[in-house]
């Protein structure tokens, strides 16, 4: 059984279960958007999110 994808965030890579919030300065940090939100995306997803 494939191991679950790592979940961190996917601009500034902070990882789930190391941290509790996003490293100062990410970009998806300053959109609002929360570090358990973010932690699920992908970049793809994360990128189309800050070009809104």
């Amino acid at each position: 059984m494939p191991s679950a994808p790592p979940r961190q965030c996917p601009l500034c890579g902070a990882a789930h279960g190391e941290r509790s919030d996003h490293y100062p300065g990410c970009p998806l940090k300053e959109k609002g958007i929360p570090f358990a939100e973010a932690v699920k995306m992908t970049q793809e997803e994360a990128e189309e999110l800050l070009n809104q």
